[in-house]
């Protein structure tokens, strides 16, 4: 079997345990690929291929089911691995950009913003003031949204929380797949998906698309060594390693 390893640093106890296994590391024409670290290095990986998340020591990594230790218990049933489509947000402005974890629309240089939002159309919220808007996947919700007091989303829809609102409540809102939500800047502001520092400036009054995606991006999952959510969200609030 073949992989590449996805890591901001060296890792020679990764490269060592693979070798132990009979695993090829190679730098083209893998079978799958690991992304050795906390939940950037996964999203950067899960742009150019199928990955298995394994959070390097000290890193919360909400996406990877396992730590070092518990993918040596893992890796002689690597070979079975079974892949999990996730689902993607798609953001059209004049081109069309993706995210795994979320879309922020914020002010340039931290400066609030103006904004309206639509819902399939209608209008959802008008003239909000505040530092800019979150949305987010399910398996995104646990990070920038939970932080911004968004709610934690257990199935395959997509969130939108209000980012440190000055002129409404704080609010929250869940949407289905299938949902299309506009998001309409009264000022210029920027968007960044999944943390990436390509972000991009929107003009004033140019509305954004929002939605799922039938665009896939895929995580690798070990049979036996899968961590569900509920464990996940533990692993978070205890912060275990």
């Amino acid at each position: 079997m073949k992989v590449k390893i996805a890591c901001k640093f060296e890792a020679p106890e990764l490269a060592v345990l693979l070798k132990e296994n009979n695993i090829e590391v190679v730098e083209s024409g893998e079978d799958l690929i690991i992304a050795y670290g906390g939940d950037g290095t996964v999203l950067n990986a899960l742009r150019h291929g199928k990955v298995l998340a394994v959070r390097a020591k000290g890193s919360v990594g909400f996406i990877s089911d396992m730590g070092l230790e518990k993918f040596g218990k893992a890796v002689n049933n690597l070979e079975n691995f079974k892949i999990r489509d996730l689902p993607v947000i798609e953001v059209s402005q004049g081109e069309k950009y993706y995210a795994v974890n979320d879309v922020v629309l914020a002010g340039q240089l931290t400066r609030s913003i103006r904004f309206n939002v639509y819902l399939n159309g209608k209008v959802l919220m008008d003239n909000v003031i505040g530092d800019g808007i979150i949305v987010s996947t399910s398996l995104g919700s646990t990070g920038y949204n939970l932080s911004a007091g968004g709610s934690v989303i257990l199935s395959d829809c997509f969130a939108l929380t209000l980012n440190n609102p000055h002129s409404h409540r704080k609010l929250n809102f869940v949407f289905k797949q299938g949902d299309i939500v506009e998001l309409e800047p009264l000022s210029d502001c920027e968007i960044v998906c999944d943390g990436r520092a390509d972000e991009k400036i929107i003009p004033k009054k140019e509305k954004v698309k929002v939605m799922i995606s039938d665009k896939k991006f895929y995580l690798v999952e070990i049979p036996g060594f899968e961590e569900d959510m509920y464990n996940k969200i533990d692993r978070l609030r205890l912060r275990k390693a």
